[in-house]
């Protein structure tokens, strides 16, 4: 059995808490960074498409790289169940920053052809990758060593990296924007801002390695090392049981719901807002700064109503506020006669109901597998999730046609609602997840049959 958490070694449990977040801020980061350069980088890569192709070719490369991201999530999620939890946060850190440092060095579709645009898609499958690796490990050592009675506050506290990271990403772009000019900014040269922009991730991948080797190693899994029960064989151990294959497709279904969600408005806002709202940068960088704020707001109060009222609860009501907001606040946020303030309004408030849910995600998956396949399970449903759901923001620009100006609204709309209720039809599959934490406290017992 597990000695449980250690509350009571408070500035250890700071060590993982730390670790996990600065890494998670930089992955976040590294993601986000090629989220917010779908633009330039769309007329750098895809010049003789037309705008709206160029801009749906870019985000299907980008959303190409899921397949990858699921398959890290079973390599290091692999890796993290049987060599550590530090280990393998090391190794896919070290990844997704220098994949990412690497795509700043990419010739463009003037410089090298249809061969800059294969480079473009192995640099992001690589970042898909060692990303698919980042959450499980992260999301898992902070909440399996928290107390008992917070792993929910706690995971959302892991969770918030992700604004976070989404916010230093979009300030590293303003400030670069602003030094280099919008004109110089979107060339091909080699001194160009976007690439500057890339280049910049070397600061903080340096930064989470250092501090990722100093923290110490997860409580939980050096208990199994001790007693000799890592698990040999995680992937097989989930499928080859029923409750914890029967867990994985529950989460899998839960995570495929949210994830169409989530490409429909924090990953499609920085599209979104300078296509086809009329708000260009950096007056778009700005708005989604402050929409992402509203995220973080939101997953510090679904960690805290999880722990008082158990997950599933908390799940309905964030799914509930999304499925009758979504619609109502993308109106506002195309409407052509809305002002700023009312569209920053609209941002917020959509992603806030939206994307709330994700800060309950940490505990929730945490909680459905025991501790030696706990970073195989979290980490390969959370990122096959992605498979389907990161192609949210290219079906509903392939719905909405030739003239997405006007079907957008409810192409989009549509397909958040459908994702909600996918999600909170999958909450209604699963057995309660509340403050005892029963499954934390009997890990051996429930892997593999051992």
């Amino acid at each position: 059995m597990e000695t449980g958490s250690p509350s009571n070694q408070g500035k250890s449990f700071r060590g993982l808490y730390v670790g996990g977040l600065v890494g998670w801020i930089m992955a976040i980061w590294d993601l986000t960074i090629m989220v917010l350069l779908v633009i330039p980088i769309s007329s750098l890569f895809f010049p003789d498409s037309g705008s709206f192709m160029a801009v749906t070719a870019t985000i299907s490369i980008y959303l190409a790289t899921s397949v990858f991201r699921s398959a890290g999530g079973f390599i290091f999620g692999h890796i993290g169940d049987i060599f550590g939890r530090r280990l393998s946060m090391v190794i896919s850190l070290m990844g997704i920053g220098g994949a990412s440092v690497l795509t700043g060095f990419l010739p463009t579709y003037s410089q090298a052809g249809y061969f800059s645009i294969v480079l473009l898609v192995i640099l992001r499958a690589m970042v898909g990758l060692f990303a698919g690796g980042e959450y499980g490990n992260s999301a898992v050592i902070v909440v399996e060593n928290a107390p008992d009675n917070k792993k929910g506050i706690w995971g959302a506290l892991m969770q918030i990296g992700f604004p976070i990271g989404f916010i230093l990403a979009a300030l590293t772009y303003l400030v670069v924007l602003f030094y280099t000019g919008i004109d110089s900014f979107s060339s091909p040269s080699y001194t160009a801002g976007w690439r500057v922009v890339l280049w910049v991730g070397i600061i903080p991948l340096i930064a989470g390695v250092v501090i990722r080797l100093a923290m110490p190693e997860s409580y939980l899994w050096q208990n199994l090392k001790d007693s000799g029960k890592v698990e040999k064989s995680p992937l097989k151990s989930i499928f080859g049981k029923r409750e914890t294959r029967n867990s994985f497709f529950n989460a899998w279904i839960g995570m495929t719901g949210f994830a169409i969600a989530y490409w429909l408005t924090a990953g499609f806002l920085p599209t979104l807002l300078p296509r086809f709202a009329g708000i260009d940068p950096p007056t778009s960088i700005y708005v989604l700064m402050i929409a992402l704020s509203s995220s973080l707001l939101a997953y510090i109060i679904i960690g805290w109503m999880g722990d008082r009222y158990g997950s599933r609860r908390a799940f309905y009501f964030f799914s509930i506020l999304g499925i009758i907001f979504s619609v109502p606040m993308l109106y506002l946020l195309l409407l052509p006669s809305s002002g700023l303030v009312i569209k920053t309004l609209a941002a917020s408030i959509l992603t806030f109901t939206v994307t709330g849910a994700w800060g309950i995600f940490p505990s929730y998956l945490s909680d459905k597998f025991p501790a030696p396949i706990r970073v195989t399970g979290v980490g390969s449903t959370f990122n096959s999730g992605f498979l389907i759901g990161a192609w949210g923001s290219t079906f509903a620009l392939m719905l909405a046609g030739a003239t997405p100006e006007n079907y957008l609204i409810w192409t989009t709309g549509g397909l958040i609602v459908i994702g909600l209720l996918i999600a909170a039809g999958s909450a209604a599959l699963t057995r309660q997840h509340g403050r005892s934490r029963k499954r934390f406290a009997r890990p051996i017992e429930q892997a593999g049959g051992k």
